[in-house]
């Protein structure tokens, strides 16, 4: 746990173990489980799902969806279903007040600090819409290239 906290990692659950046999034995306090919030390499969306994500999220949040809704919207959408506990995650951070880029943060592994850097401006500037929508367009076009 302490390893954890020193990376800035969340513990988002933690199960304790029953101890084998007998069905009425207390849990053993000392097995448990730990399932953290972000940096996981299991929660790690492709190129192409963050592009799509960014594509999807510009969209909603164009047409008036509050992120937090758009993040929800997206996170049930069937192509995205292996990342859905990630996205379920970024949103509740939003519900209990962080900022978006802050949210996406936790997933460096999948955002970079280029891209949270243009999520950061959005949000100050209010325009958040326009500036998803121009980092969906610049990994279209760097999709392209490549």
């Amino acid at each position: 746990m302490r390893a954890a906290s020193k990376k800035s990692l969340t513990p988002m659950a933690v199960a304790t173990g029953k101890s084998r046999g007998n069905a009425a034995a207390k849990p053993k306090v000392s097995k448990f489980s730990l399932s953290l919030g972000g940096g996981q390499r299991a929660d790690r969306m492709k190129k192409p799902e963050v592009t799509f994500f960014f594509r999807n999220l510009a969209t909603l949040c164009s047409n008036g969806v509050p992120i937090t809704k758009a993040v929800g919207a997206i996170a049930e959408e069937r192509s995205l279903e292996r990342r859905r506990a990630m996205l379920q995650t970024i949103k509740r951070r939003l519900e209990s007040g962080d900022t978006f880029s802050h949210a996406l943060s936790y997933y460096e592994s999948s955002f970079d600090k280029v891209t949270l850097s243009q999520v950061r401006v959005g949000e100050r500037s209010g325009a958040l819409a326009d500036a998803l929508s121009k980092i969906a367009d610049q990994r279209e076009k760097a999709g392209r290239v490549q």
